[in-house]
């Protein structure tokens, strides 16, 4: 079992949030992104459907993933202090670095190009997200952000790309 640091309640062993609050219960370190990602990974997505982990530059002292709520997946990025979230198409030149295609992304009305995550350098958790003029708008936590606005992101904010539902988990390792 696991207790709930914010309210106490026991959760099974391997629960990730809260039933309760919603709180965190895991938090990955560097060391366990990678097995995160396998154990969380769909068993009917074969190696061509899923997509890697991308890469996402974080401070030294932080963790920033990506949680899909509906898929129960972490995404761990690694790359420099921007990223866009979309879903690939063979027609478009320009692909997003976080392809959310293998996620139904496409039913739920992710566009081509939806969002871009920037992070400030040097400035641990100070997290934006920016709408890229998607046809189904960008939420935080259930408001709509305006187009090419950046609209700050903390942890545990939800983050919704159409009608596909993502959790930001930024937190000291």
């Amino acid at each position: 079992m696991i207790t709930c640091p914010n309210c106490q309640k026991e959760e099974l062993s391997g629960a990730l949030f809260c039933s309760e609050c919603g709180a965190q219960l895991i938090f990955p370190s560097a060391n366990d992104r990678s097995t995160i990602l396998k154990e969380n990974r769909p068993h009917h997505l074969d190696s061509s459907t899923t997509p890697t982990a991308p890469l996402y530059g974080v401070a030294p002292e932080e963790t920033f993933a990506l949680y899909l709520v509906e898929e129960k997946i972490f995404l761990t990025p690694t790359k420099e202090t921007k990223i866009t979230l979309g879903r690939k198409s063979p027609d478009q030149a320009i692909s997003p670095d976080i392809d959310l295609s293998a996620y139904n992304a496409y039913e739920k009305g992710v566009s081509r190009l939806h969002a871009k995550l920037t992070r400030e350098d040097n400035t641990f958790g100070t997290y934006h997200v920016l709408d890229l003029n998607s046809s189904n708008g960008t939420r935080v936590n259930g408001t709509r952000i305006p187009i090419n606005s950046a609209v700050p992101i903390h942890n545990n904010d939800i983050l919704t790309l159409g009608r596909l539902k993502i959790q930001v988990v930024i937190s000291p390792q």
